[in-house]
């Protein structure tokens, strides 16, 4: 991990990193800001028909909403993936379940689907993520308590408040 080549490896994925994901993102907020006018008044011009493939899902007001969406990815596979966090931390699971938790209230407040069944498909998928994330913490903290090290420090009490049974957790 410490030779030359690594280290170049690294700066190409960095720049990779950075152009993709924060490239893409720019490019799409300067295209919907570019037609937000013709989105909002629905009457289209070339430019947003050209772009419709970002907005026409989504009322006219959240318009910009595929670019939550893909903060929100960005977040979760990304910024929480490879950022400054030891993989499979509590902190990556504590970001990632605040974050799904926070754009689900966002979302669920917005409905920001034209069609009604895709708000509600959205929010299934968006409480599926949460629950999986708040899950993984769940099995986290049994796994540290599960241990008989741990258990022999631990006073009844708190082995009857902190000790998990993952069976039931599954079920």
């Amino acid at each position: 991990c410490s030779s030359e080549a690594h280290r170049e490896a690294q700066t190409i994925a960095v720049f990779g990193i950075m152009i993709y994901p924060v490239g893409l993102f720019v490019l799409n907020w300067l295209l919907l800001i570019s037609s937000r006018q013709a989105i909002l008044s629905t009457q289209p011009t070339p430019l947003s028909l050209a772009t419709a493939f970002l907005h026409r899902e989504y009322k006219p007001l959240f318009y910009a909403w595929e670019l939550a969406e893909m903060s929100r990815r960005f977040l979760l596979v990304g910024a929480y993936v490879v950022g400054p966090f030891h993989p499979g931390s509590m902190m990556q699971l504590a970001l990632a379940a605040i974050t799904c938790v926070l754009y689900l209230v966002v979302q669920t407040q917005s409905m920001p689907y034209r069609s009604p069944t895709d708000n509600y498909l959205a929010i299934g998928c968006s409480l599926s993520l949460v629950v999986l994330f708040i899950a993984s913490i769940f099995y986290k903290v049994a796994m540290l308590t599960e241990l008989r090290e741990m258990q022999d420090r631990m006073s009844f009490e708190q082995r009857e408040d902190f000790v998990l049974e993952t069976a039931p957790l599954t079920i």
